[in-house]
């Protein structure tokens, strides 16, 4: 058997043996796949460090998160926050590590899902007026069928996380925490 460069392989390729996420439709090489997850974590790194936030992002985080999107059912879905925004919401939640989460304005949940995912040990409130879109309800979290700025939940501490996502005055849900 010939096995210069011109001869037919007889290996059938049968895919990856774990199919890729949905999301992701374009596969770089894997040193180009590094190199730009690297440079995505040091813009991540400048920016937090611009911003005075102690803490750092990893190359753990980066994957934790690329992971954890695999399984949230609501990521893509065309009306909730998008991988340009989870990203963010998971690495600072991961860098604040808070030990209270609020969100007001869940829809299908693919945030909730993201914070749920970036620090699982936080207590989590999730406020919206209808929970009818919501595609799964998390363990751990504390669901309330009402507008956020009706109830007496505030953050406990200076690193405590709040995500408002409810389409009402972001100047005045600040005011109300």
């Amino acid at each position: 058997m010939d096995y210069g460069m011109h001869s037919v392989s007889l290996v059938q390729d049968i895919g990856a043996a774990m199919p890729e996420p949905a999301f992701i439709t374009h596969r770089a090489t894997s040193a180009l796949h590094m190199r730009n997850m690297q440079e995505l974590l040091e813009c991540v790194r400048e920016f937090t460090r611009e911003i005075g936030l102690s803490g750092s992002a990893s190359m753990t985080d980066l994957e934790d998160y690329f992971r954890a999107m695999t399984n949230n059912r609501a990521f893509g879905i065309p009306g909730t926050t998008p991988g340009n925004g989870t990203i963010w919401l998971f690495l600072l939640a991961r860098m604040l590590n808070p030990g209270v989460i609020v969100e007001s304005g869940v829809y299908h949940g693919s945030s909730l899902f993201t914070l749920k995912r970036a620090v699982p040990t936080a207590k989590m409130f999730a406020f919206d007026v209808n929970f009818g879109t919501l595609l799964s309800r998390l363990d751990g979290v504390d669901y309330r069928e009402h507008d956020w700025g009706t109830d007496d939940v505030r953050a406990q501490g200076p690193s405590d996380f709040c995500f408002f996502d409810d389409h009402i005055n972001n100047c005045m849900r600040v005011r109300q925490s």
